[in-house]
């Protein structure tokens, strides 16, 4: 098992491939389906919240290219297969022929568009998506050149099946659009230009347009009937009449680019188009006017993929390639939009990940040129730090936003300490010579910029720390000087200075290529020197911290010293207060990252691809650890962190493998390969409770769970293992290999199919909204129902607890309830009757019904009678013919269940039976005495043993169930264990026990994370 699993990516509002976002109305509200590259979300349009998001689609990493909405389903479209999903959890799957690139519902048909041109349609009713989810079907996967079903000709299989939609020749689809009032025909736009309109009942086309020398992009319905608004690639747009077959006006942008997105004002309040094009840019024009009306610059940074106007609001619905979704209102006298609210993540993959504070938000930067904070629990407090009207000046001198802001950031410190106080962030920017603060409070870049003084300011800023006060901030430059400053006035608080004697002062030099130092007079003699970093009468010199760049700098959690380390290949510990040289520890080699922990261990990522760990206090070596295998393999290291409880070390290298190193052991715990894409930056949380990484080609932050603090009992960790970790599925599910819940693999499946349960909130007429008192009251139902709700769903038998208890020891109650009665004097018999002499008195005889029947059968056989003229016992005995031919309830309804597939009547006559009746049928299912059991006997338990099988399997009445197996094993073993055929079908039972109780087990075990989660309570 890997030490770390993932748990959720953060900063991923809209995938940034291209998926148009879908709006749709329930009920008073609108909903917003975004893709969210292999799933999708769902929006509130409302305040742009998240209400759900779905499962992973297919289980595995499937890029959507395509989404469209239905009710209560969500069909996305993922390379030729369109996946159908309510609410969210994916139920069935249509199958085309080639790639999809387009989806719409219309009525109650799904029509797609491939990468083809051509055109498919489903039938997605509520009647036909029930026929698919419960037969499992595929869609009717099209053949090559038929537009047929997968072959059935059954009545079924022909309303389930596709159908190839016929257009004009040599026409390729690409856009679709429904013109108001066309019943059944919707309008397709072309790769050449042409539209056609087609009759998606019949399947053929009703009219067909001619092109207008250039590739249709956007298609959008107006509110005037007969009229749409066609896009085109050369950035026209055409207010086309389809009644006349004519173009009402044209629209010319000066700009020429491809028009991406089209949107029409459905409020009746103003009749406006509003044009997306590939910039990034949204122009709104008057229809009324035929002009311009006012132009959205730099709306999207990116091409804007899809513009939608809500349903009589004027609020338009925006997204781009940027990762962002934006709602902009036309609320303005002079008709102008302003951004009413957004949600939005890295429009470029971050490169610098940090956790702040107790580890519930966490601080990004990357190449877009922005700060980001991301709140784990709560979306919506996810903001970007602003960098001071950056949008308004670039507005103003017509320039691009990215161009105004900082720098990329690659060094973030923060401290949550003085948050509301002054700033609490500092940064380094790549080429920059400053350093700069944030006020998180505020949301927004700080007051001061330090910079460091003299000829240091003139050498970038590597490295960034803040104290364990907040009071300080330490910036290390490219050329080894670490300066600090204070965070409230921003003014320079000293710098971290050796003392050497002049005479070393060459020899430190020439050390790093600086040749000439020495020379009489010249700039760079140590008298210059002297007099620009102080030296002193003693013939003492001060210079920077490190002879080259600075690559850590860590203070202490006290503010008893400050740590640091360079590429020179040092490690020096300097006091805090008087910033002095404390100690230096010569590492051997160039040090590249370092992270310092609270009980002074440092450990240091070295050049030659090593982690080695000292000692602040002694400054001795502790630990060295070696990648495994040939060394030229493995990256350099890029950074290292060690663990709150100072047992682990993290390393990240720059080919994006994250090693985990166990100090106490000294050994490697973990190589771990985190996703496809290569790791760019990595932070473990101060609770260890998550790992955030970013990757490369990614916007998002993935968090990744530490297992074994959350861990039901200690697992079984693959120590020293490489180990590659994937995306895993959201929830426990089944395995389809052991377990059959649908009876597809078997027919003795317990399934009704007359009568499926559905609670209300899965019921298209249901509220959308429920009050509390609702909510109990339904899963009050959900808990009292008879059927499963859904098939293989464990589902309990609603009886008391004591009848189980009773059923499990009932043997030991019957024995307790037994009167203990006191000895008396048996009774003396009559001479003629059969008597014992008792051992110790002979006058103690008593009466004896054993001897009588000895008597009896000895008076038989003198007689010459044989066996069959012998009195026939009351008492049934095994291996006679009577009792061969006595079946019990219980067994009768089990045979009558084997021969349907369904063992429900069974199982229901076991439910409301007795405890004693139901101990007395199931030990009356095998032999009396194991030593005469014959092949009716075997039999019977084989068919027992089946049913158990089933039942444990479809989940049906599962306490009930394991009660009445127990009762069974322990009455029946014996005999079990003499035939080869039982023992071979136990292996089945035990197979189907292991498998349902591994599924329970998992989801207790992930109700349990999520307990210790949300309350703060890790472990066991």
């Amino acid at each position: 098992m890997a030490l770390f699993a993932p748990h959720r990516e953060l900063g991923l509002v809209n995938a940034t491939d291209g998926v148009p976002v879908v709006v749709r109305r329930r009920g008073t509200e609108s909903y917003a389906s975004v893709s969210a590259r292999d799933g999708f979300y769902i929006l509130d349009c409302k305040k742009l919240t998240l209400a759900m998001r779905s499962e992973r689609l297919g289980g595995r990493p499937t890029a959507i290219t395509a989404l469209a909405t239905r009710k209560d389903w969500t069909f996305c479209a993922t390379g030729r297969v369109v996946r159908c999903v309510k609410r969210t959890r994916e139920l069935c799957a249509l199958v085309g022929t080639r790639e999809f690139r387009a989806l719409r519902t219309f009525g109650h048909h799904l029509i797609a568009i491939d990468v083809d041109g051509a055109v498919t349609a489903w039938d997605v009713d509520d009647d036909a998506m029930k026929l698919r989810v419960r037969g499992g079907d595929a869609g009717g996967e099209m053949g090559d050149g038929a537009g047929s079903a997968s072959g059935s000709e059954s009545e079924r299989e022909s309303a389930l099946g596709a159908r190839r939609m016929d257009a004009p020749r040599a026409f390729q689809a690409n856009s679709v659009c429904h013109p108001d009032g066309y019943v059944d025909i919707l309008l397709f736009g072309g790769e050449d230009g042409r539209l056609a309109l087609v009759d998606v009942r019949a399947g053929t086309t009703v009219r067909e347009f001619k092109g207008w020398g250039s590739r249709v992009t956007a298609l959008e319905n107006s509110p005037a009937t007969d009229f749409v608004a066609v896009g085109l690639e050369d950035g026209r747009v055409l207010l086309v009449n389809l009644l006349e077959d004519s173009v009402l006006f044209t629209v010319t942008p000066d700009h020429g680019l491809k028009i991406t997105a089209l949107a029409f004002r459905t409020d009746d309040q103003d009749d406006v188009l509003c044009i997306g094009d590939e910039s990034g840019r949204v122009t709104v024009w008057d229809l009324e006017k035929r002009s311009l009306r006012t132009v959205i610059s730099q709306c999207h940074e990116g091409p804007v993929v899809a513009l939608k106007f809500l349903d009589s609001q004027p609020v338009m619905l925006s997204s781009g390639v940027d990762n962002s979704i934006k709602e902009w209102i036309f609320d303005r006298d002079d008709g102008e939009a302003r951004l009413l609210r957004f949600r939005a993540g890295h429009s470029k993959p971050p490169m610098c990940v940090s956790f702040y504070g107790a580890g519930k938000k966490l601080l990004s930067a990357g190449n877009d040129r922005t700060l980001r904070m991301f709140h784990m629990y709560r979306d919506q407090q996810s903001i970007e730090l602003s960098q001071k009207n950056v949008g308004k000046r670039a507005k103003r001198i017509g320039v691009n936003e990215e161009e105004l802001k900082l720098p990329p950031v690659t060094s973030i410190a923060s401290n949550d300490l003085r948050e509301k106080d002054w700033a609490n962030v500092v940064t380094a920017h790549e080429g920059s010579t400053k350093a700069y603060t944030w006020r998180l409070a505020k949301g927004a870049i700080g007051e001061h910029v330090l910079q460091c003084p003299k000829e240091d300011g003139n050498y970038e800023i590597k490295t960034t720390a803040i104290s364990a006060c907040g009071n300080y901030a330490f910036v290390g430059a490219a050329n080894g000087a670490v300066h600090r400053f204070n965070l409230q006035s921003g003014l320079h608080r000293g710098a971290l200075q050796r003392v050497i004697d002049a005479e070393e002062a060459p020899r430190k030099k020439k050390k790093n290529g600086n040749e000439g130092y020495n020379f009489p007079g010249g700039k760079r003699s140590f008298w210059a020197l002297a007099n620009q970093v102080g030296g002193n009468s003693d013939g003492k010199l001060q210079i920077g911290a490190h002879d080259g760049e600075v690559t850590c700098i860590q203070p202490h959690c006290a503010n008893r010293s400050i740590v640091t380390a360079g590429v020179d290949g040092f490690v020096r510990v300097w006091k805090f207060s008087e910033l002095k040289l404390d100690m230096e520890i010569d590492v051997g080699c160039s040090v590249r990252c370092g992270y310092l922990h609270e009980d002074g261990l440092i450990a240091v990522g070295c050049g030659d691809k090593h982690v080695r760990v000292f000692d602040t206090m002694t400054g001795k070596r502790v630990r060295t650890y070696v990648p495994r295998g040939n060394l030229d393999d493995a990256g350099d290291v890029k950074s290292v962190q060690i663990s709150a409880h100072g047992r682990w070390v993290l390393s990240l290298d720059t080919k994006g493998s994250v090693r985990v190193y166990d100090i106490p052991a000294a050994r490697l715990l973990q190589h771990m390969e985190l996703g496809a894409e290569k790791v760019v930056a990595m932070h473990l949380s101060p609770r260890m409770d998550f790992l955030a990484t970013v990757h490369e080609g990614h916007v998002g932050v993935f968090l990744w769970v530490n297992q074994p603090m959350f861990a039901f009992k200690p697992p079984k960790v693959a120590y020293g293992r490489k180990v590659s970790i994937g995306l895993p599925k959201k929830h426990a599910q089944l395995d389809g290999d052991d377990l059959d819940v649908d009876g597809s693999n078997d027919d003795r499946a317990i399934v009704d199919e007359d009568e499926v349960y559905v609670h209300p909130l899965e019921d298209e007429e249901a509220a959308e909204e429920h009050t509390i008192e609702e909510l109990e009251n339904i899963f009050k139902e959900m808990s009292t129902a008879k059927k499963q709700i859904e098939p293989g769903m464990i589902t309990l038998a609603n009886i008391p607890e004591t009848q189980i208890d009773l059923l499990l020891n009932l043997e030991t109650v019957k024995e307790r309830q037994k009167l203990k009665k006191e000895e008396k004097e048996p009774a003396r018999a009559p001479f003629f009757l059969p008597t014992t002499a008792a051992s110790d008195d002979v006058r103690r005889s008593i009466f004896d019904t054993s001897r009588e029947a000895e008597l009896n059968e000895t008076s038989t056989t003198a007689n010459g009678k044989g066996d069959d003229d012998a009195p026939k016992s009351r008492i049934l005995r095994q291996g006679t013919d009577l009792a061969g031919a006595m079946a019990t309830p219980l067994l009768a309804l089990i045979r009558k269940g084997e021969e349907k597939g369904d063992y429900l009547e069974a199982l229901e006559y076991l439910r409301n039976a007795t405890p004693s009746t139901c101990d007395g049928e199931i030990r009356s299912l095998g032999p009396w005495d194991h030593k005469f059991m014959s092949e009716d006997d075997v039999k019977t338990l084989m068919s027992a043993i089946k049913f158990f099988t089933q039942t444990i399997k479809s989940g049906m009445y599962y306490e009930l169930v394991n009660a009445l197996l127990t009762v069974f094993l322990n009455a029946h073993t014996t005999a079990i264990m003499q035939s080869p055929e039982l023992v071979e079908e136990c292996h089945h039972l035990r197979s189907a026990l292991h498998s349902t109780y591994s599924r329970i087990d998992d989801l207790f075990n992930e109700v349990q994370c999520a307990l210790s989660f949300h309350t703060g309570q890790f472990g066991v």
